[in-house]
């Protein structure tokens, strides 16, 4: 698949795995990006203007020290900055530990997609690349961003996508760890 330097921008040609996942700790009516839900909140208008005005002023900060605008946008939303991409992992085991993360016994909900039409319909970044980023290497962790529909659930694209969606139930001790 060709993919972006972080730094140079230049396309190359890299190994991506024939599947990606997600994992969500309950079944949700959507699945939409951070910067959608954010938009969605409970906070004031200045509350949501300063975290904005905060991601911007990390945005520009990541940018000026050589990263790569898609992956600065990545590496924000990895760390749960609202932005317009969707976090997912190469990592089965790393989807099922983000499904059951402070679940409180309800179903959570893992999802598969394989990457070959994730990249054939959005811009798709491996974290992984980013030479500084230690957690985003390992949680084995990738962004998605599709330009038209926020909300995978919506308008066929889930479909479009081939997603595989299942139900995720942990034992009380897996919930634990």
């Amino acid at each position: 698949m060709l993919a972006t330097h972080p730094v140079s921008g230049e396309e190359r040609l890299t190994e991506t795995p024939a599947w990606l996942f997600r994992g969500e700790r309950e079944e949700y009516p959507t699945t939409c990006s951070s910067f959608h839900r954010f938009s969605q909140c409970q906070l004031s208008e200045a509350a949501q203007a300063e975290v904005l005005a905060a991601t911007k002023r990390l945005d520009f900060i990541l940018r000026e020290r050589g990263l790569h605008p898609m992956y600065s946008t990545a590496l924000l939303q990895h760390y749960s900055l609202p932005t317009e991409m969707l976090d997912m992992t190469s990592s089965l085991d790393d989807a099922a530990a983000f499904a059951a993360y402070r679940n409180d016994g309800s179903p959570g909900v893992l999802m598969a997609f394989p990457a070959s039409v994730l990249a054939a319909n959005g811009v798709l970044i491996e974290l992984s690349e980013i030479h500084f980023a230690r957690r985003p290497r390992h949680q084995h962790a990738y962004c998605w961003f599709h330009r038209t529909e926020p909300d995978l659930q919506e308008g066929g694209l889930q479909s479009a996508l081939k997603a595989r969606r299942a139900l995720f139930q942990g034992s009380q001790p897996d919930l634990e760890r």
